[in-house]
């Protein structure tokens, strides 16, 4: 896996306890001659380089274990404070654990370090911003992000939309989305960002219809079953969302949103032993 984090929508984000490096000073000795009986000197050991200890950050990181990515990423920048990646993955894993005060320390630590001229580093940044609530400054951070790059970026671009939703601005949502669409009609996560603010305009039938074209063009696509069960859900067809719930379940047994799918189905399932 790339050593570069971006996450989606949900990303994609303790306090640290600073560990020791590992490093262990070797042994010095005199540059006077040795007597020939002298016990040989003993060196220790080094501990792990950075960029060793940078590898087991992104293992954790991989699995989740946000608390120990974090630690991992904090003894690589104890030892080399000029690896921006190091500090942006740091904030990726802070924000992943609610850590927000810290995470943002060491976004603020990337773009000191060089990560200033990385579109990544402000892609990331804005997902932190898009957790924590604060959809202006992730829409801020998202357009330095595409500015740094030069160009329209397709997951930008999603993101972007997606954060004028939450702040009902629906019609830069619907204008950032068109953008993504013409880079890349095919791809289904556009289609899915485009039923989001159409749902959130108040028109579930016609967010209905753009989730039902998803899960026909694209059946694989675990998230088009999931918002097609929301939208049915909100609109009272319990029998047609509960199928959508489940087809996410099988589709991502280990996604996003698979305990928000698991208490959908038992509501569901309650309403219908009591006759709802």
């Amino acid at each position: 896996m790339n050593c570069l984090r971006t996450s989606h929508l949900s990303l994609l984000i303790a306090v640290v306890v600073v560990l020791s490096s590992g490093l262990v000073a070797c042994s010095s000795s005199s540059s006077a001659e040795k007597e020939d009986d002298a016990e040989p000197e003993v060196v220790e050991p080094e501990g792990p380089t950075a960029q060793e200890l940078f590898v087991q950050a992104n293992e954790a990181l991989d699995q989740r274990d946000w608390e120990e990515a974090a630690s991992l990423y904090e003894q690589v920048t104890d030892l080399d404070d000029e690896r921006w990646d190091a500090h942006m993955n740091r904030g990726i894993a802070l924000t992943h654990n609610e850590q927000f005060r810290d995470a943002t320390e060491a976004f603020q630590d990337a773009l000191n370090a060089g990560g200033n001229s990385e579109p990544t580093v402000y892609f990331n940044l804005g997902n932190h911003y898009q957790e924590r609530g604060l959809h202006e400054a992730a829409i801020d951070a998202y357009r330095a992000s595409m500015a740094q790059r030069g160009d329209l970026h397709y997951e930008t671009l999603l993101n972007i939309s997606a954060s004028f939703t939450f702040i009902n601005a629906h019609e830069q949502a619907r204008k950032t989305i068109e953008r993504a669409l013409k880079l890349d009609p095919d791809d289904p996560r556009a289609h899915i960002t485009l039923g989001l603010t159409i749902f959130s305009e108040g028109q579930p039938d016609e967010a209905l219809e753009i989730y039902d074209e998803v899960v026909a063009m694209a059946p694989d696509f675990a998230p088009g079953h999931y918002n097609r069960g929301f939208v049915l859900l909100r609109m009272g067809d319990d029998e047609k969302a509960r199928e959508s719930f489940t087809n996410y379940l099988e589709l991502a047994p280990d996604g996003p949103y698979v305990q928000k799918a698991e208490s959908h189905i038992t509501t569901i399932d309650q309403r219908t032993a009591r006759g709802d």
